[in-house]
C-alpha cells in the first residue's frame, strides 16, 4: 500500500511539473512566444532570435577583415623646358608630391613651372596626354578610365593629343 501510495504521489508531482512546463510555453517551437489570451494565443517571433539577426545560439563567427595601406603617385608637369617628374607607390601624398617635384626639378624642370602642372593620385592610375599646345593630367581607378579622360581634357583644348605616360600605384594588402 506505500508503495502504491509513493508511485501515485510520484506520478501526481511529475504530471504537475509538465502541466507547468506546457503552461509556460504554450506550445510555442523554439525563438517564438506565446502572445493573446486563451483559448487561442498565437506564436510570433523573438526579436533578435533568427528574425533580423543571428539567434542567440547562432553567433557570427569573428571575421577578420583585410586591411590596405594606401600607395600615392604624383606627376609633375615643367611645360616650358618639356620637363616631367613623377613617383609612384609612396606611402603619403606629402612623399609623392615632393618626389615627383624633385624629379622633374632634377630632369631641368624649374621649381615654380614643375608646381604649375601637378598631379597627386591614390590607390589608382593616372594618365598623361600631350596635344600640340597643352598637356592633359587625370586619375582614375584604371588606365583605360585615366587615359579617356586625359585625351578627352587634351582634345577639348588643343590638336594631335596623344596618351603618353600612364602610371598606376595602387594599395598594398598588408593582412
Amino acid at each position: 500500500m506505500i508503495t502504491r501510495n509513493l508511485i501515485a504521489c510520484g506520478l501526481l508531482l511529475a504530471s504537475a511539473s509538465w502541466a507547468a512546463v506546457a503552461q509556460a510555453e504554450q506550445g510555442c517551437p523554439d525563438g517564438q512566444a506565446p502572445i493573446g489570451r486563451q483559448p487561442g494565443p498565437i506564436c510570433v517571433p523573438q526579436p533578435g532570435y533568427g528574425v533580423g539577426g543571428p539567434s542567440p545560439i547562432q553567433q557570427q563567427p569573428n571575421v577578420r577583415q583585410p586591411r590596405w595601406l594606401d600607395r600615392w603617385g604624383a606627376i609633375a608637369i615643367d611645360g616650358v623646358a618639356q620637363k616631367m617628374g613623377t613617383a609612384a607607390d609612396k606611402s603619403s601624398s606629402r612623399d609623392a608630391k615632393n618626389a615627383a617635384l624633385k624629379d622633374c626639378q632634377t630632369r631641368g624642370g624649374s621649381a615654380q613651372e614643375c608646381k604649375k602642372t601637378l598631379l597627386v593620385y591614390r590607390n589608382g592610375c593616372a594618365a598623361v596626354a600631350l596635344g600640340a599646345d597643352f598637356v592633359a593630367t587625370s586619375s582614375a581607378g584604371s588606365i583605360e578610365e585615366a587615359s579617356e579622360r586625359a585625351q578627352k581634357d587634351c582634345n577639348a583644348n588643343s590638336t594631335n593629343c596623344e596618351v603618353l605616360y600612364t602610371p598606376c600605384s595602387f594599395a598594398v594588402l598588408v593582412d
